[in-house]
Protein backbone atom coordinates (compact mmCIF):
# COMPACT_ATOMS: atom_id res chain seq x y z
CA UNK A 1 0.00 0.00 0.00
CA UNK A 2 2.72 2.20 0.74
CA UNK A 3 4.99 1.50 -2.52
CA UNK A 4 0.92 2.25 -4.25
CA UNK A 5 0.51 5.98 -2.51
CA UNK A 6 4.09 6.65 -3.36
CA UNK A 7 3.54 6.44 -7.00
CA UNK A 8 0.38 7.91 -6.55
CA UNK A 9 1.87 11.05 -4.89
CA UNK A 10 4.70 11.26 -7.71
CA UNK A 11 1.99 11.85 -10.08
CA UNK A 12 0.30 14.52 -7.97
CA UNK A 13 2.91 16.33 -6.33
CA UNK A 14 5.38 16.71 -9.77
CA UNK A 15 3.19 16.03 -12.22
CA UNK A 16 -0.23 18.15 -10.46
CA UNK A 17 0.64 21.31 -11.81
CA UNK A 18 1.32 20.00 -15.29
CA UNK A 19 -0.97 21.78 -18.47
CA UNK A 20 -3.24 18.81 -20.13
CA UNK A 21 -0.58 19.68 -22.83
CA UNK A 22 2.15 18.34 -20.98
CA UNK A 23 0.80 15.12 -19.54
CA UNK A 24 1.23 13.11 -21.61
CA UNK A 25 5.00 13.42 -22.00
CA UNK A 26 4.86 13.37 -18.49
CA UNK A 27 3.16 10.14 -18.29
CA UNK A 28 5.47 8.58 -20.82
CA UNK A 29 8.42 9.79 -18.58
CA UNK A 30 7.48 8.72 -15.08
CA UNK A 31 5.70 5.13 -16.52
CA UNK A 32 8.78 3.45 -16.87
CA UNK A 33 10.73 4.12 -13.27
CA UNK A 34 7.19 4.13 -11.59
CA UNK A 35 6.41 0.47 -12.30
CA UNK A 36 10.06 -0.61 -12.14
CA UNK A 37 9.48 0.83 -8.29
CA UNK A 38 5.75 -0.49 -7.79
CA UNK A 39 4.38 -3.07 -10.58
CA UNK A 40 0.77 -2.09 -9.56
CA UNK A 41 1.42 1.02 -11.38
CA UNK A 42 -1.51 0.34 -14.62
CA UNK A 43 -0.69 0.99 -18.35
CA UNK A 44 -4.05 3.40 -18.24
CA UNK A 45 -3.74 7.53 -17.84
CA UNK A 46 -1.90 8.00 -14.56
CA UNK A 47 -4.20 11.23 -13.66
CA UNK A 48 -7.73 8.85 -13.89
CA UNK A 49 -6.53 6.77 -11.63
CA UNK A 50 -6.68 6.59 -8.11
CA UNK A 51 -5.93 4.13 -4.62
CA UNK A 52 -8.10 1.51 -3.26
CA UNK A 53 -7.01 0.99 0.12
CA UNK A 54 -8.45 -2.16 1.00
CA UNK A 55 -6.77 -3.85 -1.99
CA UNK A 56 -3.86 -1.95 -2.24
CA UNK A 57 -4.23 -1.35 -5.74
CA UNK A 58 -4.64 1.73 -8.37
CA UNK A 59 -9.04 1.89 -9.61
CA UNK A 60 -9.87 4.28 -12.32
CA UNK A 61 -11.82 7.64 -10.35
CA UNK A 62 -14.74 7.18 -12.62
CA UNK A 63 -15.45 4.13 -10.81
CA UNK A 64 -15.75 5.87 -7.11
CA UNK A 65 -17.53 9.13 -9.11
CA UNK A 66 -20.37 9.58 -6.77
CA UNK A 67 -24.05 8.99 -9.01
CA UNK A 68 -26.04 12.31 -9.51
CA UNK A 69 -29.70 12.37 -8.72
CA UNK A 70 -31.74 15.66 -9.80
CA UNK A 71 -33.43 17.83 -7.05
CA UNK A 72 -36.07 20.18 -7.92
CA UNK A 73 -35.20 21.68 -3.77
CA UNK A 74 -31.78 22.38 -4.65
CA UNK A 75 -30.80 25.98 -5.97
CA UNK A 76 -29.47 26.18 -9.23
CA UNK A 77 -26.13 27.57 -8.35
CA UNK A 78 -25.83 24.44 -5.92
CA UNK A 79 -25.88 22.15 -8.46
CA UNK A 80 -22.46 20.08 -8.76
CA UNK A 81 -22.60 16.83 -11.01
CA UNK A 82 -19.51 14.77 -10.03
CA UNK A 83 -17.53 14.05 -12.97
CA UNK A 84 -13.86 12.01 -12.47
CA UNK A 85 -12.06 15.99 -12.87
CA UNK A 86 -14.21 16.92 -9.57
CA UNK A 87 -14.16 13.77 -7.70
CA UNK A 88 -10.16 13.86 -7.87
CA UNK A 89 -10.32 17.42 -6.59
CA UNK A 90 -11.73 16.64 -3.96
CA UNK A 91 -9.87 13.92 -3.33
CA UNK A 92 -6.94 15.48 -3.42
CA UNK A 93 -8.01 18.83 -1.54
CA UNK A 94 -9.35 16.30 0.92
CA UNK A 95 -6.13 14.51 2.17
CA UNK A 96 -3.91 17.59 1.73
CA UNK A 97 -6.26 19.50 4.20
CA UNK A 98 -6.17 16.85 6.35
CA UNK A 99 -2.11 16.65 6.17
CA UNK A 100 -2.06 20.56 7.12
CA UNK A 101 -0.79 21.39 3.67
CA UNK A 102 -1.79 24.36 1.88
CA UNK A 103 -2.65 24.42 -1.83
CA UNK A 104 -3.20 26.24 -5.40
CA UNK A 105 -5.41 24.82 -7.48
CA UNK A 106 -4.85 27.23 -11.40
CA UNK A 107 -7.02 26.74 -14.32
CA UNK A 108 -8.70 28.85 -16.98
CA UNK A 109 -12.23 30.55 -16.24
CA UNK A 110 -15.03 28.30 -15.53
CA UNK A 111 -13.53 24.90 -15.02
CA UNK A 112 -14.95 24.60 -11.66
CA UNK A 113 -11.73 25.52 -9.21
CA UNK A 114 -14.11 27.53 -6.78
CA UNK A 115 -17.45 25.29 -7.62
CA UNK A 116 -15.27 22.62 -6.26
CA UNK A 117 -13.58 23.99 -3.47
CA UNK A 118 -16.74 25.69 -2.03
CA UNK A 119 -18.14 22.40 -1.88
CA UNK A 120 -15.49 20.66 0.36
CA UNK A 121 -15.65 23.75 2.40
CA UNK A 122 -19.20 23.48 2.97
CA UNK A 123 -18.97 19.70 3.77
CA UNK A 124 -15.63 19.86 5.69
CA UNK A 125 -16.87 18.50 9.21
CA UNK A 126 -16.77 19.91 12.10
CA UNK A 127 -12.72 19.41 12.38
CA UNK A 128 -12.77 22.76 10.48
CA UNK A 129 -13.96 26.24 10.29
CA UNK A 130 -14.12 27.61 6.91
CA UNK A 131 -13.29 31.14 5.43
CA UNK A 132 -13.53 32.83 2.47
CA UNK A 133 -12.65 36.18 0.11
CA UNK A 134 -12.12 37.12 -3.22
CA UNK A 135 -8.87 39.39 -4.51
CA UNK A 136 -9.16 41.86 -7.45
CA UNK A 137 -7.00 44.46 -9.21
CA UNK A 138 -8.17 47.01 -5.88
CA UNK A 139 -7.48 44.48 -3.11
CA UNK A 140 -4.67 45.89 -0.78
CA UNK A 141 -3.19 44.95 1.93
CA UNK A 142 -5.49 46.47 4.21
CA UNK A 143 -8.06 44.38 3.19
CA UNK A 144 -6.04 41.23 3.55
CA UNK A 145 -5.38 42.85 7.10
CA UNK A 146 -9.29 42.98 7.81
CA UNK A 147 -10.38 39.63 6.16
CA UNK A 148 -7.45 37.68 8.76
CA UNK A 149 -8.89 40.20 11.88
CA UNK A 150 -12.39 39.49 11.73
CA UNK A 151 -12.58 35.59 10.71
CA UNK A 152 -9.94 34.46 12.93
CA UNK A 153 -10.20 34.41 16.50
CA UNK A 154 -8.73 36.62 19.33
CA UNK A 155 -7.43 34.25 21.60
CA UNK A 156 -5.07 36.82 23.12
CA UNK A 157 -3.89 40.28 22.51
CA UNK A 158 -0.98 39.13 20.03
CA UNK A 159 -2.47 36.06 18.73
CA UNK A 160 -5.20 34.63 16.16
CA UNK A 161 -6.40 31.62 15.54
CA UNK A 162 -9.22 28.93 14.41
CA UNK A 163 -12.17 28.28 17.30
CA UNK A 164 -11.13 26.20 19.69
CA UNK A 165 -10.89 22.48 18.99
CA UNK A 166 -10.73 23.14 14.72
CA UNK A 167 -8.27 24.48 12.06
CA UNK A 168 -9.20 27.46 10.24
CA UNK A 169 -9.19 27.01 6.28
CA UNK A 170 -8.87 29.89 4.77
CA UNK A 171 -10.42 30.12 0.62
CA UNK A 172 -8.55 32.83 -1.42
CA UNK A 173 -9.96 32.87 -4.77
CA UNK A 174 -8.43 34.91 -7.79
CA UNK A 175 -5.11 34.98 -5.72
CA UNK A 176 -3.31 36.63 -8.74
CA UNK A 177 -6.20 39.86 -9.40
CA UNK A 178 -3.76 42.26 -7.00
CA UNK A 179 -2.51 45.04 -8.91
CA UNK A 180 1.57 45.64 -9.21
CA UNK A 181 2.39 48.52 -7.37
CA UNK A 182 5.11 50.83 -8.23
CA UNK A 183 7.89 48.65 -7.35
CA UNK A 184 6.42 45.81 -9.26
CA UNK A 185 5.26 44.07 -5.51
CA UNK A 186 1.73 42.58 -5.20
CA UNK A 187 1.32 44.03 -1.20
CA UNK A 188 -2.02 41.80 -0.12
CA UNK A 189 0.40 38.59 -1.45
CA UNK A 190 3.43 39.67 -0.06
CA UNK A 191 1.08 40.10 3.54
CA UNK A 192 0.13 36.49 2.95
CA UNK A 193 3.33 35.67 1.85
CA UNK A 194 4.58 37.02 5.85
CA UNK A 195 1.63 35.09 7.04
CA UNK A 196 2.76 31.83 5.57
CA UNK A 197 6.88 32.26 5.92
CA UNK A 198 6.35 33.83 9.71
CA UNK A 199 3.19 32.75 10.82
CA UNK A 200 1.84 36.26 12.13
CA UNK A 201 2.12 39.89 10.61
CA UNK A 202 1.83 43.16 12.48
CA UNK A 203 -0.96 45.76 13.76
CA UNK A 204 -1.21 48.08 11.40
CA UNK A 205 -1.41 50.84 14.29
CA UNK A 206 0.10 49.81 16.77
CA UNK A 207 2.76 47.72 15.07
CA UNK A 208 3.10 45.11 17.47
CA UNK A 209 3.33 40.85 16.16
CA UNK A 210 0.32 39.12 15.96
CA UNK A 211 0.58 35.47 15.54
CA UNK A 212 -1.77 33.47 13.46
CA UNK A 213 -2.11 29.77 14.42
CA UNK A 214 -3.84 26.91 13.38
CA UNK A 215 -5.23 28.20 9.70
CA UNK A 216 -4.38 26.61 6.31
CA UNK A 217 -4.90 28.35 3.44
CA UNK A 218 -6.54 26.89 -0.39
CA UNK A 219 -6.24 29.46 -3.48
CA UNK A 220 -7.69 29.41 -6.84
CA UNK A 221 -6.18 30.92 -9.68
CA UNK A 222 -6.27 31.26 -13.49
CA UNK A 223 -3.53 31.97 -15.63
CA UNK A 224 -1.38 35.08 -15.88
CA UNK A 225 -2.92 37.75 -18.41
CA UNK A 226 -6.17 39.41 -19.43
CA UNK A 227 -5.26 41.29 -15.70
CA UNK A 228 -3.91 38.63 -13.82
CA UNK A 229 -0.58 39.17 -12.52
CA UNK A 230 2.14 36.53 -12.15
CA UNK A 231 2.66 35.37 -8.55
CA UNK A 232 6.02 35.44 -6.99
CA UNK A 233 8.26 32.30 -6.57
CA UNK A 234 8.38 33.02 -2.97
CA UNK A 235 4.47 33.16 -2.87
CA UNK A 236 3.66 29.57 -4.70
CA UNK A 237 6.58 27.69 -2.81
CA UNK A 238 4.37 27.30 0.02
CA UNK A 239 1.56 25.15 -1.89
CA UNK A 240 0.80 22.33 -2.90
CA UNK A 241 0.03 23.09 -6.96
CA UNK A 242 -2.76 21.36 -9.15
CA UNK A 243 -3.69 22.18 -12.63
CA UNK A 244 -7.33 21.88 -13.14
CA UNK A 245 -7.78 20.56 -16.97
CA UNK A 246 -9.99 22.52 -19.42
CA UNK A 247 -13.33 20.27 -19.39
CA UNK A 248 -13.69 17.74 -22.47
CA UNK A 249 -16.42 17.77 -24.39
CA UNK A 250 -17.64 14.64 -23.44
CA UNK A 251 -17.26 15.93 -19.55
CA UNK A 252 -19.19 18.89 -20.87
CA UNK A 253 -22.10 16.68 -22.04
CA UNK A 254 -22.34 14.40 -18.90
CA UNK A 255 -22.74 17.76 -16.68
CA UNK A 256 -25.64 19.25 -18.67
CA UNK A 257 -27.20 16.40 -19.55
CA UNK A 258 -27.75 14.54 -16.19
CA UNK A 259 -29.36 18.39 -14.78
CA UNK A 260 -31.47 18.40 -18.03
CA UNK A 261 -32.27 14.72 -18.46
CA UNK A 262 -33.01 14.48 -14.46
CA UNK A 263 -35.60 17.84 -15.09
CA UNK A 264 -37.44 16.20 -17.84
CA UNK A 265 -37.60 12.99 -15.85
CA UNK A 266 -39.23 14.63 -13.52
CA UNK A 267 -41.37 17.14 -15.39
CA UNK A 268 -41.85 15.35 -18.75
CA UNK A 269 -40.65 11.84 -18.97
CA UNK A 270 -41.99 11.16 -23.00
CA UNK A 271 -39.69 14.32 -23.97
CA UNK A 272 -36.81 12.66 -21.68
CA UNK A 273 -34.79 11.76 -24.95
CA UNK A 274 -34.29 14.77 -26.29
CA UNK A 275 -31.94 15.34 -24.00
CA UNK A 276 -28.68 13.98 -25.45
CA UNK A 277 -28.95 15.59 -28.56
CA UNK A 278 -30.12 19.24 -27.00
CA UNK A 279 -27.04 19.01 -24.97
CA UNK A 280 -24.84 17.52 -27.63
CA UNK A 281 -25.72 20.82 -29.80
CA UNK A 282 -25.11 23.30 -27.11
CA UNK A 283 -21.99 22.15 -26.55
CA UNK A 284 -20.76 21.57 -30.14
CA UNK A 285 -22.37 25.47 -30.46
CA UNK A 286 -20.42 26.82 -27.49
CA UNK A 287 -16.86 25.02 -28.47
CA UNK A 288 -17.90 27.02 -32.17
CA UNK A 289 -18.27 29.97 -30.55
CA UNK A 290 -15.40 30.38 -28.41
CA UNK A 291 -13.11 29.74 -31.15
CA UNK A 292 -14.46 31.91 -34.10
CA UNK A 293 -15.94 34.67 -31.58
CA UNK A 294 -12.83 35.93 -30.17
CA UNK A 295 -12.59 39.07 -27.88
CA UNK A 296 -11.27 42.43 -29.80
CA UNK A 297 -10.64 46.09 -28.00
CA UNK A 298 -14.52 46.80 -29.69
CA UNK A 299 -16.28 43.51 -28.62
CA UNK A 300 -13.73 42.94 -25.13
CA UNK A 301 -16.66 41.55 -23.39
CA UNK A 302 -16.54 38.42 -26.17
CA UNK A 303 -15.71 36.49 -22.96
CA UNK A 304 -17.33 33.04 -23.07
CA UNK A 305 -16.84 30.13 -20.70
CA UNK A 306 -18.48 27.06 -19.03
CA UNK A 307 -20.93 29.09 -17.12
CA UNK A 308 -22.43 30.16 -19.91
CA UNK A 309 -24.07 26.97 -20.85
CA UNK A 310 -24.61 26.69 -17.36
CA UNK A 311 -26.56 29.63 -16.98
CA UNK A 312 -28.65 28.79 -20.40
CA UNK A 313 -29.43 25.64 -18.53
CA UNK A 314 -30.98 27.61 -15.32
CA UNK A 315 -33.30 29.80 -17.75
CA UNK A 316 -34.64 26.46 -19.43
CA UNK A 317 -35.49 25.34 -15.51
CA UNK A 318 -37.73 28.52 -15.35
CA UNK A 319 -40.37 27.68 -17.64
CA UNK A 320 -43.82 26.92 -17.03
CA UNK A 321 -44.17 23.17 -17.61
CA UNK A 322 -47.87 22.88 -18.35
CA UNK A 323 -48.27 25.55 -20.81
CA UNK A 324 -44.87 25.94 -22.69
CA UNK A 325 -43.48 22.61 -22.06
CA UNK A 326 -46.48 20.09 -24.04
CA UNK A 327 -44.67 18.55 -26.92
CA UNK A 328 -41.20 18.07 -28.82
CA UNK A 329 -41.53 21.87 -30.17
CA UNK A 330 -42.17 23.57 -27.09
CA UNK A 331 -38.94 22.25 -25.63
CA UNK A 332 -36.88 23.25 -29.14
CA UNK A 333 -38.71 26.98 -29.00
CA UNK A 334 -37.38 26.85 -25.32
CA UNK A 335 -33.83 25.83 -26.16
CA UNK A 336 -33.60 28.27 -28.95
CA UNK A 337 -34.83 31.27 -26.84
CA UNK A 338 -32.26 30.84 -24.08
CA UNK A 339 -29.07 30.16 -26.06
CA UNK A 340 -29.95 33.25 -27.74
CA UNK A 341 -30.41 34.94 -24.77
CA UNK A 342 -27.27 33.91 -23.40
CA UNK A 343 -24.87 33.80 -26.18
CA UNK A 344 -26.84 36.15 -28.94
CA UNK A 345 -27.57 39.03 -27.05
CA UNK A 346 -23.87 39.32 -26.03
CA UNK A 347 -23.24 40.16 -29.53
CA UNK A 348 -22.63 43.98 -30.71
CA UNK A 349 -23.14 44.03 -34.42
CA UNK A 350 -25.48 42.34 -37.11
CA UNK A 351 -23.48 39.88 -38.55
CA UNK A 352 -22.08 38.15 -35.84
CA UNK A 353 -25.83 37.75 -34.68
CA UNK A 354 -26.62 36.23 -37.98
CA UNK A 355 -23.40 34.02 -37.99
CA UNK A 356 -24.72 32.79 -34.44
CA UNK A 357 -28.26 32.47 -36.40
CA UNK A 358 -26.64 29.99 -39.21
CA UNK A 359 -24.86 27.90 -36.85
CA UNK A 360 -27.95 27.35 -34.60
CA UNK A 361 -30.04 26.19 -37.36
CA UNK A 362 -26.74 23.92 -38.27
CA UNK A 363 -26.39 22.43 -35.28
CA UNK A 364 -29.87 21.88 -34.86
CA UNK A 365 -30.69 20.09 -38.13
CA UNK A 366 -27.06 17.64 -37.03
CA UNK A 367 -28.24 16.58 -33.89
CA UNK A 368 -32.06 16.89 -33.81
CA UNK A 369 -32.53 16.01 -37.69
CA UNK A 370 -35.38 19.46 -37.38
CA UNK A 371 -34.87 21.90 -40.07
CA UNK A 372 -36.50 25.57 -38.94
CA UNK A 373 -35.72 28.79 -40.22
CA UNK A 374 -34.03 31.73 -38.33
CA UNK A 375 -37.60 33.45 -38.74
CA UNK A 376 -39.30 30.65 -36.53
CA UNK A 377 -36.95 31.83 -33.43
CA UNK A 378 -35.60 35.07 -33.79
CA UNK A 379 -37.49 37.18 -32.47
CA UNK A 380 -39.09 34.56 -29.33
CA UNK A 381 -39.77 36.60 -25.93
CA UNK A 382 -40.29 34.93 -22.62
CA UNK A 383 -41.14 36.48 -19.72
CA UNK A 384 -42.77 36.16 -16.06
CA UNK A 385 -44.16 39.38 -16.74
CA UNK A 386 -47.56 38.10 -18.05
CA UNK A 387 -49.11 36.94 -14.95
CA UNK A 388 -48.59 39.06 -12.21
CA UNK A 389 -50.14 36.83 -9.31
CA UNK A 390 -48.19 33.57 -10.42
CA UNK A 391 -44.98 34.85 -12.24
CA UNK A 392 -44.91 32.07 -14.64
CA UNK A 393 -42.08 31.91 -17.06
CA UNK A 394 -43.92 31.75 -20.66
CA UNK A 395 -43.67 32.46 -23.98
CA UNK A 396 -45.29 35.95 -25.18
CA UNK A 397 -48.54 35.50 -26.68
CA UNK A 398 -48.21 37.92 -29.14
CA UNK A 399 -46.48 41.40 -30.16
CA UNK A 400 -49.83 43.28 -29.35
CA UNK A 401 -50.00 41.57 -26.15
CA UNK A 402 -46.20 42.04 -25.31
CA UNK A 403 -46.79 45.79 -25.92
CA UNK A 404 -49.85 46.33 -24.15
CA UNK A 405 -48.55 44.83 -20.98
CA UNK A 406 -45.26 46.63 -20.98
CA UNK A 407 -47.48 49.82 -21.71
CA UNK A 408 -49.75 48.82 -18.27
CA UNK A 409 -46.22 48.40 -16.25
CA UNK A 410 -45.39 51.83 -17.42
CA UNK A 411 -48.48 53.47 -17.01
CA UNK A 412 -48.00 51.87 -13.15
CA UNK A 413 -44.86 53.42 -13.02
CA UNK A 414 -45.48 56.62 -14.01
CA UNK A 415 -48.21 56.77 -10.99
CA UNK A 416 -46.50 55.47 -8.13
CA UNK A 417 -42.92 57.06 -9.06
CA UNK A 418 -42.49 61.05 -8.51
CA UNK A 419 -39.98 60.68 -11.64
CA UNK A 420 -42.23 59.67 -14.68
CA UNK A 421 -40.50 58.29 -17.70
CA UNK A 422 -41.73 58.68 -21.46
CA UNK A 423 -40.78 55.36 -22.96
CA UNK A 424 -41.76 54.20 -26.57
CA UNK A 425 -41.31 50.42 -26.72
CA UNK A 426 -40.56 49.71 -30.33
CA UNK A 427 -39.48 46.25 -30.89
CA UNK A 428 -35.91 46.56 -30.16
CA UNK A 429 -37.04 48.20 -26.87
CA UNK A 430 -39.71 45.49 -26.05
CA UNK A 431 -36.71 42.72 -26.59
CA UNK A 432 -34.11 44.64 -24.55
CA UNK A 433 -36.49 44.77 -21.31
CA UNK A 434 -37.32 41.46 -21.77
CA UNK A 435 -34.30 40.24 -21.60
CA UNK A 436 -33.31 42.39 -18.36
CA UNK A 437 -36.82 40.96 -16.87
CA UNK A 438 -35.51 37.37 -17.10
CA UNK A 439 -32.05 38.47 -15.91
CA UNK A 440 -33.21 39.93 -13.20
CA UNK A 441 -35.71 36.85 -11.76
CA UNK A 442 -32.99 34.38 -11.60
CA UNK A 443 -31.05 34.07 -8.24
CA UNK A 444 -27.90 36.00 -8.25
CA UNK A 445 -29.14 36.99 -11.36
CA UNK A 446 -26.60 40.18 -12.51
CA UNK A 447 -26.79 42.42 -15.86
CA UNK A 448 -24.05 44.26 -17.54
CA UNK A 449 -25.75 46.80 -20.06
CA UNK A 450 -23.38 47.69 -22.45
CA UNK A 451 -24.05 50.42 -25.24
CA UNK A 452 -23.38 53.77 -25.94
CA UNK A 453 -24.51 57.18 -23.73
CA UNK A 454 -28.51 57.71 -24.34
CA UNK A 455 -30.06 54.31 -25.58
CA UNK A 456 -31.62 53.67 -22.89
CA UNK A 457 -30.10 51.34 -20.61
CA UNK A 458 -30.81 53.38 -16.98
CA UNK A 459 -34.53 53.23 -18.41
CA UNK A 460 -35.09 49.52 -19.03
CA UNK A 461 -33.25 48.76 -16.06
CA UNK A 462 -36.24 51.02 -13.83
CA UNK A 463 -38.54 49.70 -15.90
CA UNK A 464 -37.61 45.71 -15.26
CA UNK A 465 -37.17 46.61 -11.84
CA UNK A 466 -40.65 47.67 -11.03
CA UNK A 467 -41.77 44.62 -13.31
CA UNK A 468 -40.00 42.09 -10.81
CA UNK A 469 -41.32 44.40 -7.96
CA UNK A 470 -37.85 45.23 -6.78
CA UNK A 471 -36.97 48.45 -5.23
CA UNK A 472 -34.40 50.03 -7.14
CA UNK A 473 -31.46 52.18 -5.99
CA UNK A 474 -28.86 53.84 -7.53
CA UNK A 475 -26.24 56.42 -6.00
CA UNK A 476 -26.10 60.18 -5.89
CA UNK A 477 -22.53 61.79 -7.06
CA UNK A 478 -21.42 65.11 -5.39
CA UNK A 479 -18.66 66.77 -5.47
CA UNK A 480 -17.14 65.47 -2.18
CA UNK A 481 -18.28 62.04 -3.10
CA UNK A 482 -15.96 59.29 -2.07
CA UNK A 483 -14.84 55.89 -0.41
CA UNK A 484 -17.12 56.49 2.83
CA UNK A 485 -20.04 58.03 1.34
CA UNK A 486 -20.17 54.72 -1.38
CA UNK A 487 -20.21 52.53 1.86
CA UNK A 488 -22.95 54.21 3.47
CA UNK A 489 -24.87 53.93 0.26
CA UNK A 490 -24.26 50.38 0.08
CA UNK A 491 -24.78 49.70 4.05
CA UNK A 492 -28.44 51.76 3.82
CA UNK A 493 -29.15 49.43 0.61
CA UNK A 494 -28.77 46.56 2.77
CA UNK A 495 -30.33 47.62 5.55
CA UNK A 496 -33.23 48.27 3.62
CA UNK A 497 -33.60 44.65 2.34
CA UNK A 498 -33.44 43.40 6.08
CA UNK A 499 -35.80 45.97 6.97
CA UNK A 500 -37.81 45.05 4.12
CA UNK A 501 -37.88 41.33 5.21
CA UNK A 502 -35.50 40.13 2.23
CA UNK A 503 -37.28 42.58 -0.70
CA UNK A 504 -35.08 42.17 -3.18
CA UNK A 505 -33.25 45.23 -4.70
CA UNK A 506 -31.96 46.09 -8.07
CA UNK A 507 -28.39 48.41 -7.64
CA UNK A 508 -28.31 50.34 -10.47
CA UNK A 509 -24.68 51.75 -11.20
CA UNK A 510 -23.15 52.93 -14.16
CA UNK A 511 -19.47 53.70 -15.57
CA UNK A 512 -19.54 57.62 -14.93
CA UNK A 513 -20.48 56.94 -11.10
CA UNK A 514 -16.93 55.53 -10.70
CA UNK A 515 -15.66 57.63 -9.11
CA UNK A 516 -12.70 55.93 -7.53
CA UNK A 517 -11.31 52.63 -8.79
CA UNK A 518 -12.36 50.95 -5.11
CA UNK A 519 -15.80 50.91 -5.47
CA UNK A 520 -15.48 48.36 -8.27
CA UNK A 521 -13.46 46.65 -5.30
CA UNK A 522 -16.80 46.96 -3.04
CA UNK A 523 -18.69 45.84 -5.56
CA UNK A 524 -16.45 42.97 -6.54
CA UNK A 525 -17.01 41.51 -3.21
CA UNK A 526 -20.79 41.95 -2.95
CA UNK A 527 -21.45 39.86 -6.09
CA UNK A 528 -18.51 37.01 -5.48
CA UNK A 529 -18.89 36.99 -1.06
CA UNK A 530 -22.13 38.53 -0.64
CA UNK A 531 -20.73 41.47 1.43
CA UNK A 532 -17.97 44.09 2.05
CA UNK A 533 -15.36 43.46 4.42
CA UNK A 534 -15.82 45.48 8.24
CA UNK A 535 -18.66 47.52 6.70
CA UNK A 536 -20.98 47.22 9.78
CA UNK A 537 -19.85 48.22 12.71
CA UNK A 538 -20.28 45.78 15.68
CA UNK A 539 -23.61 47.42 16.79
CA UNK A 540 -25.04 47.29 13.69
CA UNK A 541 -24.15 43.76 13.48
CA UNK A 542 -26.29 43.05 16.51
CA UNK A 543 -28.98 44.65 15.10
CA UNK A 544 -28.45 42.91 11.49
CA UNK A 545 -28.18 39.47 13.46
CA UNK A 546 -31.91 40.56 15.48
CA UNK A 547 -33.52 41.13 12.40
CA UNK A 548 -32.28 38.23 10.31
CA UNK A 549 -33.24 35.80 13.38
CA UNK A 550 -36.81 35.08 12.82
CA UNK A 551 -36.18 34.92 9.05
CA UNK A 552 -33.59 32.23 9.15
CA UNK A 553 -35.55 30.08 12.00
CA UNK A 554 -38.12 30.05 9.48
CA UNK A 555 -36.08 28.96 6.93
CA UNK A 556 -34.68 25.91 9.27
CA UNK A 557 -31.24 27.55 9.25
CA UNK A 558 -29.08 26.14 12.69
CA UNK A 559 -29.03 29.02 14.93
CA UNK A 560 -25.54 30.22 15.03
CA UNK A 561 -23.69 33.40 13.53
CA UNK A 562 -22.21 31.81 11.50
CA UNK A 563 -24.94 29.42 9.44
Amino acid sequence: LARVYCAFAAVWSLGANLHEASRDKFEAFLRRPLQAFCPETPDANLYSVCVNDEEANFVPVTSVVPEFAFEESVPFFNILVPTSETTMQRLIVENLMHGGFHVLFSGETGVGKSVGIQQFLNTAGEAFSVASANFSAQTSSANVVDFLENRLERKRKNLLGAPPGTRMLLFVDDLNMPMLEKYGAQPPIELLRQVLDYRGFYDRKKLFWKAVADTQFISACGPPGGGRMEVTPRMVRHFNMVWMTALPEDTMNRILDSVLCGWLRLKRPELEDLSKPIVAATTDMFFRITTDLLPTPVKSHYTFNLRDPAKMLQGMLMVQVKTDLRDRDGLLRLWLHEACRQFRDRLVCAEDRAWFNERLVEKMEEHLQVKWSVDMFDGLVYGDFFDRAEKVYVASPGPEKLLETFNDYLEEFNATNPSKMNLVFFTDAQRHLARIARIIRQPRGNALLVGVSGVGRKSMARMAAHMASFTCSSIEITRLYGTSEFREDIKSMMMRIVKDEGKALVFLFSDTQIVKESFLEDINNVLNTGEVPNLFAADETEQIIGFTRPLAKAAGKVEARDA
